[in-house]
C-alpha cells in the first residue's frame, strides 16, 4: 500500500531527481536534442513561496511517483489554479488503483487549499494516461502542439 504526501521539496529533493530523469526518459521523447536540465534552486524557490506543491507516493520509505503542481491565481477568472509540471509513478508502482489513489490525493489537497481548477496533461506516448484523466472526470480540453527549434 502507497502512501501519499505533499512534501517539501528541500527535504526530498535528491529523491524526486531520480524519478523526474526517469520521467523525462519515458515521455519526452518529443523534446529530442533538448537535454534534460531542470533549474533545482528555482523550483526550490517556488516550493518555499507556494507557487509549486509536491506530491510523493511512498512505499514504505522509498519514493515511488510524484506529482508538481504549479498553483497560482488565473489571470482570466481570479479563480486558483493548479498546472501539472510532472506526474509519475515509477513502473513497479502503477498496478491496482495506485494511479487513480495518488491523483485523487492530490486532488483533495488542492482544493482544501482553494484551487477551483486543475490541469493535467498526458503525452500521447502514454495513453493509459489518457484514459485514466478521463475515467476521473477530467475531459481533453486542449491539444498541445509543440515545435523544438534548432539551435
Amino acid at each position: 500500500m502507497l502512501t501519499y504526501q505533499c512534501e517539501p521539496l528541500k527535504d526530498c529533493l535528491d529523491e524526486v531527481k531520480a524519478l523526474w530523469l526517469s520521467h523525462w526518459q519515458e515521455t519526452e521523447g518529443y523534446r529530442a536534442g533538448l537535454p534534460f536540465n531542470p533549474d533545482y534552486s528555482r523550483y526550490l524557490e517556488y516550493n518555499d513561496i507556494g507557487y509549486y506543491l509536491l506530491f510523493t507516493a511512498r512505499d514504505g520509505k522509498k519514493m515511488v511517483g510524484d506529482i508538481g503542481m504549479y498553483v497560482t491565481v488565473s489571470m482570466h477568472t481570479q479563480t486558483r489554479i493548479a498546472q501539472e509540471d510532472t506526474l509519475y509513478l515509477l513502473p513497479e508502482a502503477r498496478q491496482g488503483m495506485n494511479a487513480w489513489r495518488f491523483i485523487s490525493f492530490t486532488e483533495k489537497y488542492l482544493v482544501s487549499v482553494g484551487v477551483r481548477e486543475i490541469n493535467l496533461t498526458t503525452k500521447l506516448a502514454n495513453p493509459k494516461a489518457a484514459k485514466l484523466m478521463q475515467k476521473m472526470g477530467y475531459p481533453i480540453t486542449a491539444n498541445v502542439h509543440t515545435k523544438i527549434i534548432e539551435a
